[in-house]
C-alpha cells in the first residue's frame, strides 16, 4: 500500500514537471528525420551510445514536456536539454489517496506532501548528472554580515545521480536512464 502510494506520488510529481513546458518547447511525438543522423562517427559519442540514441529516436515511445521522456521496452530515459541544467525545478508531491482513519485526522487526497526544489548538474569528468535539492527560503542579503555563514552552512544537497548514457545528435541535450526512480528501488524524488 505504502509502495503504491509512493509510486503514485512520484508519477504525479514527475507528470507535473513533464507537462509544464517552458515557452518555445514544442511537443514532439514522432522522430524528426533531420535530427536522426546516419553518420556513426560523432566526436561526442561512442558507437554504443550513438546506437542507443538512434534506438531511442526510432523505437522508443516519447512524451514531451519540460524535457522528453523516452520509454524503450522497460527502460525510462530523460532527455535533459542543456538549458535546464542548473535551473530551479519544483517537484510537487501530492497525496494520491488516504485510508479513512487518516482522512478523519485531516489528511485528504490531493494535499501537498514534501515538495522539493531540485537542480540538475552535469559532471563532464565523471559523466554523471547530479540532482541537488535546496531550500529557497534560507537566504540572507549579500550586504549582511551573516550572508557568508548562511552560504557556507546551507549548501545544496546531492540526493541522486544518474550516469550519462548518451547525448543527442548536436550535444545540446543529454540522456540519462532513470529506472531506479520508477521501479521503487530509490525514493529520492518523492
Amino acid at each position: 500500500m505504502k509502495s503504491t502510494k509512493s509510486f503514485s506520488l512520484l508519477i504525479l510529481g514527475l507528470a507535473t514537471i513533464l507537462t509544464t513546458a517552458p515557452v518555445g518547447y514544442a511537443a514532439r511525438t514522432t522522430p524528426d528525420p533531420s535530427t536522426v543522423s546516419q553518420d556513426s562517427t560523432s566526436a561526442d559519442t561512442t558507437d554504443s551510445s550513438h546506437s542507443l540514441y538512434d534506438d531511442l529516436m526510432q523505437k522508443a515511445v516519447r512524451d514531451s514536456g519540460m524535457f522528453v521522456v523516452h520509454r524503450l521496452d522497460k527502460d525510462f530515459y530523460f532527455e535533459i536539454p542543456d538549458s535546464l541544467l542548473g535551473r530551479d525545478i519544483l517537484i510537487v508531491n501530492k497525496v494520491s489517496g488516504v485510508p479513512a482513519e487518516l482522512n478523519d485526522a485531516g489528511l485528504n487526497k490531493g494535499m501537498n506532501y514534501e515538495n522539493k526544489m531540485i537542480r540538475f548538474h552535469q559532471d563532464t569528468l565523471q559523466k554523471k548528472v547530479w540532482v541537488t535539492t535546496f531550500d529557497p527560503r534560507i537566504t540572507a542579503p549579500e550586504e549582511d554580515a551573516i550572508s557568508r555563514s548562511v552560504r557556507d552552512n546551507y549548501r545544496e544537497s546531492v540526493f541522486e545521480y544518474f550516469p550519462i548514457e548518451t547525448y543527442n545528435q548536436d550535444s545540446s541535450s543529454l540522456i540519462v536512464k532513470v529506472n531506479k526512480v520508477f521501479d521503487g528501488s530509490e525514493k529520492s524524488f518523492n
